[in-house]
């Protein structure tokens, strides 16, 4: 019998969800990071696979990543003004709906130059291949460096994933120097070259998270700018639900913003 009371009063503080918003944005926030964890753990296994369910469970999890705690994102704020929540509450609320934003945000630019990277990782050694094939064949008479780039990102100096660049140059060779040498990694298989680099996870993830925080506060320093279109999008979607937060909690905290179910029907 007690053993069913406490489940009972478990039940009752946890579920629903719009009795504890707070909880549940921090437990859907954590499932993202984990998700997103569990994506990336599994892009290096992705690249070995040729199993087409494989390929698709690991993209359902990068997009449940996504999915789960902008669900709970929405709703709590929506029950948040369904409840009689005295101000503490409400502004605790709005907090952690900001901290929740900030950091999937930032898991979803991560995401975003997972699959950037990659793209300019090929085209680089691609470039680096043909032009030393290029000058062996006297096509042209040095090789000419690699000036495009693919990322969806400026301003963020680790790559995901290894190029024909990332291993240090020798001190002494110049420009000319340095594409030749860059020329002469390239002409090796690509799997050699181009693979998955955990180590870059952790300095990544720091500067797209200084990324989310200065658009979700609308304070846009520039230092990391998108480039592509989707990385762009995923900027003014961030920047509009700051600015959503912030128009709410000043309707909650200052105006005295009643609940909804507390206002008549037209």
């Amino acid at each position: 019998m007690a053993a069913e009371i406490g489940k009972e009063h478990m039940r009752l503080h946890i579920w629903p969800p719009r009795r504890r918003p707070v909880l549940w944005i921090l437990l859907s926030t954590l499932v993202s990071v984990l998700l997103c964890a569990t994506s990336l753990w599994l892009v290096p296994h992705v690249q070995q696979s040729s199993s087409t369910a494989f390929v698709l469970a690991t993209l359902s999890i990068w997009l449940c990543s996504f999915l789960v705690p902008a669900f709970a994102i929405g709703y709590a704020i929506y029950q948040s003004f369904q409840l009689h929540l005295d101000r503490p509450q409400r502004l605790n609320t709005i907090l952690t709906s900001y901290g929740a934003a900030t950091m999937v945000f930032a898991s979803i630019y991560l995401s975003m130059a997972l699959a950037a990277d990659f793209r300019s990782a090929q085209d680089e050694f691609f470039h680096y291949r043909w032009e030393g094939i290029y000058v062996q064949q006297g096509s042209i008479k040095s090789v000419r460096p690699f000036t495009l780039t693919d990322r969806a990102f400026t301003g963020v100096t680790h790559s995901l994933w290894t190029t024909v660049r990332t291993k240090r140059p020798l001190p002494y060779l110049d420009e000319a120097g340095l594409a030749s040498l860059w020329a002469s990694r390239a002409q090796g298989p690509q799997e050699a070259i181009i693979h998955f680099d955990p180590r870059a996870v952790l300095p990544a993830f720091l500067d797209y998270f200084h990324l989310s925080i200065m658009t979700i506060a609308t304070v846009g320093y520039g230092n990391i700018s998108p480039v592509k279109w989707y990385a762009k999008l995923a900027t003014d979607l961030e920047a509009l639900t700051g600015l959503t937060l912030l128009v709410i909690a000043l309707g909650m905290l200052l105006g005295g913003c009643p609940p909804l179910s507390s206002i008549p029907a037209a």
